[in-house]
C-alpha cells in the first residue's frame, strides 16, 4: 500500500465507469495512515486488500459512476 500509481490506474477507473461500476479513488497516504492507525502495516496483497476493504468500511469514501 502507499506505491504511487503515476496516473496508471485512469484506464481502469474509466473502464469501471464504462460500466456503471461505482469506483473510489483514495488517497494513498490516507490508507496507509489507516494501517497504522489500526496496526495492519504488513505488505502482501492479501493484507493490503483487508486494509483497504476495511478503510472503505469505516470511512466511506464517495464513489462515482461516470
Amino acid at each position: 500500500m502507499g506505491e504511487a500509481t503515476g496516473g496508471y490506474e485512469r484506464a481502469v477507473v474509466r473502464g469501471l465507469h464504462a460500466a456503471n461500476v461505482i469506483v473510489s479513488v483514495v488517497n494513498a497516504r490516507m490508507c496507509v495512515t489507516f494501517a497504522r492507525a489500526t496496526g495492519r502495516l504488513a505488505k502482501t496483497d492479501r493484507l493490503d486488500a483487508a486494509v483497504l476493504a476495511a478503510y472503505g468500511t469505516a470511512v466511506h469514501p464517495i464513489g462515482t459512476v461516470a
